[in-house]
């Protein structure tokens, strides 16, 4: 009986450990696509809270990402990007929108900023 526990126990911890695995793999080509297809500069070092969201099947891939980061490095991050030097820009009261020429076979890329959160919506079709 204690056999088939320490097995199960085992199964268990391959289990989770191969799962975390590829959350990871995924998390990073999912954050080198968006860098991509938006043709930004890497995330700044402070970024926190970063969300990232997939979605779309076979045909289509988009994904949504998050992250809050201290003004002044949103504003570096902003000058070294390409695709946010050359966006077309829609500011209201709170929120800049970054319409993006996108990189990548992208179909479209775009950037809102409002404060110290960056949310940032790309899709290839």
């Amino acid at each position: 009986m204690k056999r088939k526990g320490y097995l199960f126990l085992a199964a268990a911890l391959i289990t989770a450990a191969s799962f975390i695995v590829v959350q990871q793999s995924n998390r990073s080509i999912a954050i080198a696509s968006v860098v991509k297809w938006c043709r930004l500069e890497a995330f700044p070092k402070s970024a926190t809270d970063i969300t990232i969201k997939t979605e779309g099947g076979m045909f289509t891939r988009s994904f949504r990402f998050s992250f809050l980061a201290r003004p002044e490095d949103i504003k570096a991050w902003i000058a070294k990007s390409p695709g946010l030097n050359d966006a077309k820009i829609e500011k209201d009261q709170k929120v800049t929108k970054y319409i993006i020429s996108p990189g990548g076979g992208a179909a479209y890329a775009q950037v809102l900023i409002e404060d110290n959160k960056v949310s940032i919506y790309s899709y290839w079709s």
